[in-house]
């Protein structure tokens, strides 16, 4: 999180309107970035093989893009007990 006081000024003049949640420098396990990659790994590029001439990378934005329209498995993420403190 940036920390500088031009951020910390503009947050406070929100009034409130956002809530800062101080988390350790590594915390995977609170970090629902973390569950895309999971998910990523589990059923995504890693599970499939590339097709002749395929781009893992073309797959990857391939499977990312797919997460994203998925708005239930979005919001199941947030739903996890230890990232809930961010669907707040």
């Amino acid at each position: 999180m940036h920390k500088s006081k031009k951020v910390m000024d503009y947050i406070e003049s929100l009034d409130g309107k956002i809530e800062i949640v101080f988390l350790p420098p590594y915390a995977p396990d609170l970090n629902p970035d973390e569950l895309v990659w999971n998910q990523m790994r589990n059923v995504g590029a890693s599970k499939k093989p590339l097709k002749k001439g395929e781009s893992l990378m073309n797959r990857a934005i391939l499977d990312l893009e797919s997460i994203k329209r998925n708005k239930k498995l979005v919001k199941s993420f947030f739903e996890e007990a230890a990232v809930s403190f961010a669907a707040a």
